[in-house]
C-alpha cells in the first residue's frame, strides 16, 4: 500500500485488511476448485495417453532403423574379414553407418520424452499451482498472497483504494469473462466476478470467496483454453 515515503500522495491509506481482501479476491479468480482440478488432470491424462499412442509408430520405426544398421555393420564386418572389402572401404562405410546409428540412438529418447517434457509436464505443474491458489486465497499469510499475486499478474496499480492489474497468461485463461484485467469492485460485497469476498474489515468466510461449483461445460471451456495454450489440444473455437 502507499506509505507516502516518496512525498505527498493523493491516495488515501489502505487498511491492511482491505488490501488482503482484494488480493484474496484476485487470487480466487484464478483458483481451481478440487472438482475443476481433478477434471483437468483427467483430461491431461487422456492427452498423455493419446500422445504416447501417436508416438508409438515413430518409435517403432526408429528402433527398426537401428536394427537394420546393426545388421549392415555385421555384414560389412563379415565382408571385410572374408577379404571382399578392403580396409579403406570398410572403415569408410563403417563410419557412415555408425554416424546413422548414433543419430537414431539420440532420436529415440527425444521421442520418448516428446509431449511429456515440453507440453504435458508444464501444464500439469500449472494446474497444481492453480489448485494451490485456492488455499492461498483463504490463508491469513499476507506475504504468501503478495508473492502469489506477483506470479499471476503484472502492471499493478492502486487507485482510490482499489487494486488494479492485468492477469498474465495462462492465468488469465482461468478468469471468467472476456477480460484479463482485475479491478476490485469498490467497497461493495462483490465484484460480479468469480469471487465474492466482503470488503469490510472482518474476514469473510472461506466459502464466500468462491462461487458455486462450475458446470461440466464451464470446466471443459477452461480446459480447452489451457490445453490450447500449452499446445496440447487445438480448439478452433478458442483460436
Amino acid at each position: 500500500h502507499c506509505t507516502k515515503r516518496r512525498g505527498p500522495c493523493p491516495e488515501p491509506y489502505v487498511r491492511e485488511e482491505l488490501y488482503a481482501h482484494q488480493i484474496s479476491q484476485a487470487i480466487a479468480n484464478v483458483a481451481l476448485s478440487t472438482t475443476e482440478y481433478e477434471f483437468m488432470m483427467g483430461e491431461l491424462g487422456k492427452a498423455k495417453a493419446s500422445t504416447t499412442q501417436s508416438l508409438a509408430p515413430r518409435k517403432s520405426e526408429v528402433q527398426l532403423q537401428m536394427k537394420e544398421i546393426e545388421e549392415k555393420l555385421n555384414r560389412l564386418l563379415d565382408a571385410h574379414l572374408e577379404g571382399s572389402v578392403d580396409k579403406t572401404e570398410y572403415l569408410g562405410k563403417k563410419g557412415v553407418l555408425l554416424k546413422q546409428k548414433v543419430d537414431f540412438a539420440e532420436a529415440l529418447p527425444k521421442l520418448e520424452s516428446e509431449g511429456a517434457s515440453s507440453r504435458l509436464e508444464p501444464c500439469g505443474a500449472f494446474l497444481q499451482e492453480a489448485h494451490r491458489a485456492e488455499q492461498v486465497a483463504v490463508s491469513e499469510n499476507l506475504e504468501a498472497k503478495r508473492e502469489f499475486l506477483k506470479k499471476i499478474g503484472w502492471n499493478f496499480h492502486l487507485g482510490s483504494r482499489r487494486l488494479q492489474f492485468e492477469y498474465a497468461n495462462p492465468w488469465g485463461l482461468l478468469v471468467g469473462g472476456n477480460s484479463n484485467s482485475f479491478l476490485f469492485g469498490g467497497l461493495t460485497p462483490s465484484d460480479g466476478g468469480r469471487s465474492s469476498i466482503l470488503s469490510t474489515p472482518s474476514a469473510a468466510p472461506a466459502a464466500a470467496i468462491f462461487k458455486k461449483s462450475p458446470t461440466i461445460e464451464e470446466m471443459r471451456s477452461k480446459w480447452n483454453k489451457v490445453g490450447t495454450f500449452f499446445n496440447i489440444i487445438f480448439c478452433a473455437e478458442y483460436l
